[in-house]
């Protein structure tokens, strides 16, 4: 799902970025936050800065996405 949303809404190949763990917060029936820690920083600020932009922010809103930078 993650590598989904960074390539799909984001627009970054997911292929190049290198995932340490992700873990969904919390418990029960509700959605759950997923928390993704990337091997490095500069994976995790691209994602970061991409976000910030009209169409992509647009876009996570429309499917009720945000992201924890961790």
């Amino acid at each position: 799902m993650v590598r989904g949303v960074i390539n799909d809404i984001i627009g970054l190949d997911p292929t190049s970025i290198k995932i340490e763990r992700i873990h969904r917060l919390g418990f029960g029936k509700r959605p759950r936050p997923i928390v993704a820690k990337f091997n490095d920083d500069r994976d995790r600020d691209r994602i970061r800065f991409k976000s910030y932009e009209e169409d992509v922010k647009k876009a996570l809103k429309e499917k009720n996405l945000g992201y924890i930078v961790w």
